[in-house]
Parts: structure tokens; C-alpha cells; sequence
């Protein structure tokens, strides 16, 4: 019997973190879009107004996962269908750190 059916959107399970079992990703969100909606140092501000405006920052989202499912979570909270996440060397990163995404990343 099937009660009820909903679509999330999904994402590799390689690219899903984990910090005291809550797990996060990090979304690559427009460099103006971090710069007014964080808590940024006036040293770190500087250093990424230098950065050219299309450059994408790094910062952790948290999620809702539901089961894994052929290597992917469907994601319930966190994200949106279209966010950009990253998906390779994600251990590398951290909140608030730019990003460059590789000519063959994108799809």
C-alpha cells in the first residue's frame, strides 16, 4: 500500500559531512549574498572584496536526510532543488572559504 508519495531533491552521499551526527554539506552561495548575510571579520571582508563578484563561498548547511537511496539522500530540510553544493573535496573546506568550480563539474 502506498500512502502517499513526495519528491526531494537528492544529492551524493559522498558529498554529505558529518559533525557530532548531524549532517551538513556545504552550499556554494554567491560571494555579495555571504558578505551581507554574515558575520564577517573587516580583515576577511577586504581580503573577499578583493575576489572577482562571480566567486562562490563555501558555508555549512545543515540537513534533514531521509534513507539512502542508490547512492544518494534524499534531502527533507537544508536544501532547495537547485542549490549548488559541493561535491568534491568537501573535507578541504570550511565555512566561509571560496570556491572554484572546475570546467568539468558543471553539468
Amino acid at each position: 500500500i502506498i500512502i502517499g508519495k513526495k519528491a526531494f531533491p537528492a544529492i551524493p552521499a559522498s558529498s554529505v559531512l558529518f559533525q557530532a551526527q548531524q549532517p551538513y554539506v556545504y552550499q556554494l552561495i554567491p560571494l555579495n549574498a555571504y558578505l551581507k548575510g554574515s558575520d564577517v571579520s573587516p580583515k576577511q571582508s577586504r581580503q573577499l572584496k578583493d575576489l572577482p563578484a562571480s566567486t562562490l563561498i563555501a558555508v555549512e548547511a545543515p540537513l534533514v536526510l531521509g534513507s539512502l537511496q542508490s547512492d544518494h539522500f534524499p534531502v527533507r530540510q537544508g536544501l532547495n532543488s537547485g542549490d549548488r553544493i559541493a561535491v568534491s573535496r568537501s573535507s578541504m573546506l570550511s565555512n566561509g572559504t571560496p570556491v572554484r568550480i572546475s570546467a568539468g563539474a558543471v553539468k
